[in-house]
Parts: C-alpha cells; sequence; structure tokens
C-alpha cells in the first residue's frame, strides 16, 4: 500500500487556505499511484484557531476532503471537528476518511490530552468507540498513542496498518517520546504505524499561541519489528512510503504477541 505522508501546517484562522492545501497536496500525489494521503490533526483548523467556527464548517471541509480523493485516486485522512453530541457545548476531534464517494469512516478522539497543564477536556468531547479498521487501517489521534490497548485491539480486529494523526506538543523531552511511544504501538500491535503530525510550526512561518499543542513535526512509519520505514524533519513535507502489507502474517508469525495474549490479564 502507498501511502502518502502530507505533514503540512494548518493556519488558525483561515478554513478555506487549509481546504487548498489539502488539495495542492492532492494535486502533487496524483500521478503517484498513492493508496493513502494521510495529513495531520486539526487539518481543517489549527489549536488556537476558533474551534466552534471549524465545526460549523465541517461539511465544507469534508467536501474539501472529497475533491482531494478525485483529485488524487485516494482515499484521503484528515482530522478535522464536528459538533459534539447533545446540548454540549465543545466539539468533536475527529479524524475523517473520506474517498472520491464522500465520506466514508471517522473516528473521535477517545482520550483528551489532559496533562502538562493543557485541558483538552474543556473543548473536545471525548469518543466512546475505539475504530474498526477501514481497508485494514486503523487509527488515533495524538494522545491515544500513549494507550497501548487501543491499538491491539484494532489489531485483532483486522488492522495491519495505523494511522496516528497529531498535533504533538512540543516541550522537554517530547520529541523522544513521540518517536519513543509510535515506535512501542508498533511492536505491541504488531502493525504498520504511520504517525504523521503538524510540523513546527516556527518552521514555516506561523504563529500559535504558546500554550497551544502545535506540532513538532517529525513524522515517523514504523514495521512491526520496530524498522523505521520514514522519518521526516520538522517542516512541510510529503514522503511516499510503500509498505508491504503482505508481510504482516510473517511478522505475526515470528513475534506472536496477539496470539499470545492472556484474557483477564491483557484482554
Amino acid at each position: 500500500m502507498r501511502i502518502a505522508l502530507c505533514q503540512l501546517g494548518s493556519s488558525t484562522t483561515n478554513l478555506n487556505h487549509n481546504i487548498e492545501m489539502v488539495i495542492r497536496a492532492a494535486n502533487q500525489c496524483k500521478s503517484k499511484n498513492c493508496d493513502v494521503l494521510v495529513f495531520p490533526e486539526a487539518t481543517q483548523l489549527a489549536f488556537g484557531g476558533d474551534l466552534q467556527e471549524a465545526c460549523a464548517q465541517s461539511t465544507a471541509f469534508v467536501h474539501g476532503l472529497q475533491q482531494a480523493a478525485l483529485i488524487s485516486h485516494a482515499v484521503v485522512i484528515a482530522g478535522g471537528f464536528r459538533p459534539a453530541d447533545g446540548n454540549d457545548a465543545r466539539v468533536k476531534n475527529t479524524l475523517f476518511f473520506v474517498n472520491e464517494h464522500g465520506l466514508v469512516h471517522c473516528y473521535d478522539k477517545i482520550h483528551g490530552f489532559n496533562a502538562l497543564g493543557y485541558r483538552e477536556i474543556d473543548t473536545i468531547q471525548p469518543g466512546t468507540t475505539v475504530p474498526k479498521p477501514y481497508m485494514g487501517i486503523g487509527c488515533a489521534i495524538c494522545y491515544d498513542l500513549r494507550f497501548p490497548s487501543m491499538f491491539c485491539t484494532q489489531a485483532r480486529n483486522g488492522a495491519d496498518i495505523i494511522v496516528v494523526a497529531a498535533s504533538w506538543a512540543d516541550g522537554d523531552l517530547k520529541a523522544e517520546q513521540w518517536e519513543t511511544l509510535s515506535r512501542a504501538r508498533a511492536l505491541d500491535s504488531c502493525c504498520f504505524i504511520v504517525a504523521v503530525g503538524q510540523p513546527d510550526p516556527s518552521t514555516i512561518g506561523n504563529t500559535v499561541p504558546s500554550n497551544q499543542p502545535s506540532g513538532i513535526g517529525s513524522s515517523l512509519v514504523w514495521a512491526p519489528d520496530g524498522k523505521c520505514l520514514s522519518r521526516l524533519g520538522r517542516g512541510n513535507a510529503i514522503e511516499l512510503v510503500d509498505i508491504p502489507t503482505s508481510d504482516i502474517t510473517r511478522y505475526r508469525s515470528i513475534f506472536r504477541v496477539l496470539e499470545n495474549e492472556v484474557p483477564g490479564i491483557d484482554l
């Protein structure tokens, strides 16, 4: 499966600019025979922007992703926002899967980033359901990366690849944690991990409030044995990676992590 890592920085103010950015990336990839284009968390609007306004424009964002899918002949996966359930004034932090026919799958982030002085719970309504794989692709958003059971569950349910879309907060040892955690999730779940983050805003001239998880770039792809298949820098970048999903049975027959899980302890 050929996947385009689209590590591209979103504006905090201009929703149309962000849609146009996705479409430009699709044009860049359209002759590359990509199966999937993966964009970061908060591609629709970077953290620090008006999430309620983004939420009101979620239909337009999905339509823009559909245009990108039509151009690239690929499934487009990108992070955005949509209305919360009930009378909740918060929004959902959502990963949208869109093909040329429209929205085919989505996931609402379960684990809020309520750590290191940040309270995502104040603005984001948590999801409640571990996503089912689509085309053998599972998914997670940012802070979910710290919770291995979510990855193993998706592997047991048929995921060979798990996409992690992120806007990873910078800070002391945060880049090291991003690398260690994403690699560990490949080993835990015996899946390929495709971790795509918002770039460091300082590398692309974006201004983001200092208290927001703005991104560090450093997108990564890991094989189930911990081998790094791709590593990006901190700025804007698009890179194509061919993921040998046909090897997943071989990896799992060697490591046998999933079949050796113990009911009542690991499950």
